[in-house]
This record gives structure tokens, C-alpha cells and sequence, in this order.
């Protein structure tokens, strides 16, 4: 999906695999910053999968993981 501006919707970037592994590096407490350049996504799009805007599952807790103490 096109969203104009060069940007496309982030599930036709994604495949299932990489989506599982994002999740998985974030559970794991990996940077934001080190998932970012990794997939090439933003810090905002991997926030919102950590607190279960994006791709929310009803078998996870969330947020995956707290990055604050």
C-alpha cells in the first residue's frame, strides 16, 4: 500500500518472520535505535508495536517490555 511521500504501509515492508523477530528483540530489550536501523522502521512504528497499537495479540502482554524504570 502506497501512502504517498515515497512511504508504504509498513505490512507490505514486513513479512510475518520479521514481525515475530521485532517483537522478540523487543521483549528481549534490544534499543529502539538497534531495531530501527535493523528494519529500517521508526522508533514510533516499534513503540506502537510494543504497547500493542500495531499487530496487537490477544496471547501477549503489553507492553512487551518496559524501557523505563
Amino acid at each position: 500500500m502506497d501512502l504517498g511521500g515515497g512511504k508504504r504501509a509498513y505490512s507490505s515492508i514486513l513479512s510475518n518472520k520479521q514481525l515475530q523477530e521485532i517483537k522478540q528483540d523487543i521483549k528481549n530489550g534490544i534499543a529502539y535505535f538497534d531495531i530501527e536501523r535493523k528494519y529500517s522502521i521508526s522508533t514510533s512504528f516499534i513503540s506502537s508495536i510494543n504497547n500493542g497499537v500495531y499487530f496487537k495479540e490477544d496471547n501477549e502482554t503489553y507492553p512487551l517490555f518496559k524501557y523505563y524504570k
